[in-house]
């Protein structure tokens, strides 16, 4: 029965080898670039650990490789030893989360990528960790609401995508959330609604737009919500306007 066990614990600890096995460890000296691949001194690919210093040998980069393309996580470094950039990789293209910081160290920006293009989410920070934007991807374009905010949280912008262009509406907003501006979009232009306002939203300019160019009647108005003017445009070109 010991010899049992004992040739039981003899097969376990090699089976645990492939896993916990050593790590081929690859520099400058002993790999280099070589048709979009890394290779060893004998031109093969190599799998394992690259590691990149300074002249002071501070760690700038560590990556995994695995047939000669990037495949696992990448890490950059500043002089000082801080992160830089944190990437996924799979078969040498850039797929899942992708990392980026301050040189203090703090998160700049967390993005999503597949198969080397942006999808998901993406979020923007500043260097207290506040966000400052933040929208989402698909097949490496803007698609849905990308927001943009004020330290404090408020919102400052809010823009509608569709595969990578402006489409729907758009809004800019004061620290105080007041809107400011509101302009409709379709593929791209401006095609709708186009206002302006003053001050806790009082209207300033009140207009169309057609692909683009002001088309139809505008109404301006004065701080006090006068109607001080009708303007009729066609094609972008004033045709006539009446003051109040």
């Amino acid at each position: 029965m010991k010899k049992i066990i004992l040739v039981s614990v003899v097969v376990s600890l090699l089976c645990g080898c492939q896993v916990g096995q050593l790590t081929t460890l690859y520099n400058d000296d002993t790999s280099i670039e070589e048709n979009g691949l890394r290779v060893d001194a004998n031109h093969h690919p190599i799998t394992g650990v690259y590691q990149k210093h300074s002249k002071k040998m501070r760690l700038l980069e560590e990556s995994q490789y695995v047939d000669g393309k990037l495949d696992g996580i990448s890490k950059e470094y500043s002089e000082k030893g801080k992160p830089l950039l944190t990437s996924q990789y799979r078969k040498g293209r850039l797929d899942g989360k992708q990392i980026s910081y301050y040189e203090n160290g703090a998160i700049y920006e967390v993005s999503n990528y597949h198969n080397d293009k942006l999808e998901g989410g993406q979020i923007t920070y500043d260097k207290k960790g506040n966000i400052l934007r933040k929208g989402s991807y698909k097949n490496g374009k803007k698609n849905g609401v990308f927001v943009e905010l004020y330290p404090t949280g408020a919102v400052k912008s809010s823009m509608t995508y569709q595969k990578g262009k402006l489409n729907g509406p758009a809004r800019f907003y004061t620290k105080n959330h007041y809107l400011t501006n509101y302009t409709e979009y379709v593929n791209g232009k401006r095609h709708g609604a186009s206002n302006s306002y003053y001050n806790k939203e009082k209207p300033k300019i009140l207009a169309q737009r057609k692909k683009d160019k002001l088309d139809g009647i505008a109404k301006e108005f004065d701080e006090n919500g006068n109607l001080i003017r009708l303007i009729t445009y066609k094609d972008g070109e004033e045709i006539s306007s009446v003051k109040f």
